[in-house]
């Protein structure tokens, strides 16, 4: 029988035990940002994170059995924008 780790996750006190293992799926995300010169010191721009709003999935093997694996938990970390203002002094 293993013996679990207590983890604080985003407030939430999770079970993970250690002798079962655990995979991430391929996360993947699409970003991109473009900036352009107002001056010689003045640069304005719009950067974009994760813009196919892309899911992280893990799984684990709750029968002890690593080819035996089940979802465990999903993640989204959202689509971000930003707008930059860079100057020079």
């Amino acid at each position: 029988m293993s013996t679990p780790i207590h983890v604080m996750l985003a407030g939430t006190l999770a079970a993970v035990p250690l002798s079962q293992s655990m995979q991430c799926g391929r996360p993947g995300q699409l970003d991109a940002s473009a900036f352009f010169n107002i001056t010689d010191d003045i640069r304005v721009g719009v950067q974009g994170v994760n813009l196919l709003n892309e899911v992280t999935r893990t799984s684990q093997a709750f029968t002890g059995d690593p080819n035996d694996l089940a979802p465990r938990s999903f993640f989204v970390n959202d689509r971000r924008f930003s707008f930059i203002l860079r100057a020079n002094f």
